[in-house]
């Protein structure tokens, strides 16, 4: 009886193992997306299987913090910090005081759209003015909206 019990409570744990998957942020999940998950900032948010290789940068300032998201391009002439990448996608995360500094004075002229909000962080994005040329044909509003409607706190 006590092997019984003992092979059942080993069976459960590998079936409750088995409901917890773990993420990989590098690779396809089986829906097809890439599955960025932020665990300082506790968000997370989709990005469509044509970001393949695609890399993150954490750039902390004074009155914000910014999770850039870049993708290769081949296009030599788009101006990049990232040399063949370009910046698709910015998640700006504001202190509240400073978000609405940012609705008063739209600093540098930049947009950010709001995102969500939770404690004293509004989280807002901007993506990419300007479209690489090897991007004109994979790009399109319907994959912004995506990746603005995956975005989810944790």
């Amino acid at each position: 009886m006590h092997k019984i019990t003992n092979i059942g409570l080993i069976l459960l744990i590998v079936i409750l193992s088995g409901c917890q998957s773990k993420v990989n942020m590098d690779q396809l999940d089986e829906d097809s997306l890439y599955h960025y998950k932020n665990q300082d900032f506790k968000f997370s948010i989709d990005l469509p299987p044509e970001f393949i290789y695609y890399q993150t940068q954490r750039i902390a300032q004074k009155d914000y913090t910014d999770i850039e998201f870049y993708i290769p391009t081949s296009d030599t002439g788009y101006p990049t910090r990232v040399p063949s990448y370009g910046l698709v996608v910015t998640i700006r995360i504001f202190n509240t005081n400073e978000w609405q500094q940012v609705l008063e004075n739209q600093i540098n002229g930049e947009s950010y759209e709001w995102l969500s909000e939770e404690a004293n962080r509004v989280y807002t994005a901007r993506f990419w003015q300007k479209i690489p040329s090897d991007w004109q044909d994979k790009w399109s509003d319907e994959m912004r909206q995506n990746i603005k409607n995956s975005f989810k706190l944790n």
